[in-house]
């Protein structure tokens, strides 16, 4: 059903890309980029849809030749032909296998260094900044906010981006990034911290990054107030870099935030009551888990991937012929991937953190007790349908029962290999990620292309502890 983009749909992608940009005079091509009508852009997201129904036997064969030719010989294709423990046990297997595998493309020495005192003097910076012109008032919830800034995983991923471009361009890229970077990566940076003090509002999260949330602290009022302010300084900072693609890149990525978030609306209630009308169980499970794959390009992947074009164009327009148009498509489903991979992780984590090493700073459980969807409940769905249906039923009411209703929700979603069959999504969205580093950096490994390989390995970190 859905395909990973084939070379075919990359030069599709590319011949498109060209065109607009020749009819509308070098401004940025809104079929291609906002509408997501190309096929080949929502084969991309959509490609998970397809573990579904079927194994992932294509990721298991590239990456776990001794279950694959088991599954090889037993003629085995679909989730019916093997138990749960024997399905969990070669997932497991085949992601670990991928991981043990992506540690080729990463360079073992020191040079991280180099990336982590950049990205370091850019987070204080940017700080002191904000508290030069803000008001003194301000001044103590700007400093709460930025001293829980986690780890700055958009910044880093975009500032490695930069020098893995110029690396492929073969310029000068030992030297820190520049000042209208600088000031891109910045607004971008600002536009996504002053969305989650929005959504911890929106969302009646008492937890950020272990930490109480600014408005549990700072009241609704001032938290919005500077939710507001950070939005108003990422639109100044990019005015001032003059690039009209990399300012239409930034109205974009606000854009899809506010979409992903009206996407969130029809959550586990919303569902239930379809399923209890729907006829057609699998197709309306189906339709909801392409939403939840848009929702999450919207508030996730669409900052890496127009980030990464942003930062391209201001490239383009440093360097002109030498950064060529393939290089600005690549760095797009760079982003995609990546982003995708990194919320949907971010989802997982909401039903592992209790038995995790990963410090990710989320409350055990927080979505589903918020009503969220996220991708372990759609593989739920489609095993044992009756049981999950009857759970998540449960699981929308209030009542006494609640923690050991959650608790029997994760137990299901650990035997039924929900938690797993969502990792391997992960790691077939960074499977992707990395083909298309390889395509900018022409397979020859460098610091910036080791960053971000690395960036990868770290999602997966939460294999070693489940």
């Amino acid at each position: 059903m859905y395909k990973y983009i084939k070379n075919n749909e990359l030069k599709k992608s590319l011949n498109l890309f060209k065109r607009s940009i020749t009819i509308t005079k070098n401004q940025l091509v809104k079929e291609f980029l906002v509408d997501l009508d190309a096929s080949c852009i929502r084969s991309e997201i959509f490609y998970p849809i397809r573990n579904l129904y079927h194994p992932p036997i294509d990721f298991i064969n590239k990456n776990n030749p001794s279950d694959a030719l088991f599954l090889k010989k037993k003629k085995i294709n679909n989730w019916n032909e093997l138990n749960n423990q024997e399905w969990g046990k070669i997932l497991q297997n085949s992601t670990k296998c991928f991981r043990d595998n992506i540690a080729n493309y990463i360079v073992n020495d020191d040079q991280d260094e180099f990336m982590l005192n950049e990205n370091n003097a850019q987070r204080d910076l940017l700080q002191s900044q904000l508290l030069e012109f803000i008001p003194n008032e301000m001044k103590d919830i700007v400093k709460y906010v930025f001293q829980s800034e986690g780890k700055l995983t958009r910044q880093n991923y975009l500032s490695a981006l930069v020098g893995l471009l110029k690396f492929a361009m073969g310029v000068n890229h030992s030297q820190p990034i520049g000042s209208d970077h600088r000031m891109l990566i910045h607004s971008i940076q600002l536009i996504h911290s002053a969305s989650l003090l929005h959504d911890d509002i929106l969302d009646n999260s008492e937890i950020r990054r272990g930490k109480k949330a600014p408005y549990k602290i700072f009241g609704n009022k001032r938290t919005i107030l500077l939710g507001d302010y950070l939005f108003s300084k990422s639109c100044l900072n990019i005015s001032l870099i003059e690039n009209i693609n990399a300012m239409k890149c930034i109205s974009i990525i606000a854009e899809n935030l506010v979409k992903g978030e009206f996407s969130q609306l029809n959550g586990l209630g919303s569902l239930i009551e379809s399923l209890n009308n729907s006829k057609d169980r699998k197709g309306l499970v189906e339709n909801y888990f392409e939403k939840y794959l848009l929702k999450s390009y919207y508030k996730t992947a669409s900052l890496f991937s127009f980030g990464g074009i942003a930062c391209s164009e201001l490239l383009k327009k440093a360097y002109g012929n030498k950064l060529r148009m393939e290089m600005i498509i690549y760095s797009y489903y760079m982003g995609l991937n990546f982003g995708l991979a990194f919320q949907l992780m971010d989802d997982i984590l909401d039903f592992t953190n209790s038995i995790s090493q990963v410090n990710s700073g989320k409350p055990f459980l927080n979505d589903i007790k918020q009503g969220i969807l996220t991708i372990p409940i759609y593989f739920l769905l489609l095993g044992d349908q009756e049981r999950a249906t009857k759970i998540l039923v449960n699981t929308n009411v209030h009542n006494s029962d609640k923690a050991e209703i959650l608790k029997d929700l994760v137990n299901i979603l650990f035997d039924t290999n929900s938690i797993q069959a969502s990792i391997v999504c992960v790691a077939q969205y960074l499977e992707r990620y990395i083909h298309f580093i390889n395509l900018i950096s022409k397979s020859e490994r460098n610091i910036f292309s080791s960053f971000l390989v690395k960036m990868a390995d770290k999602l997966l970190k939460i294999i070693d502890d489940i």
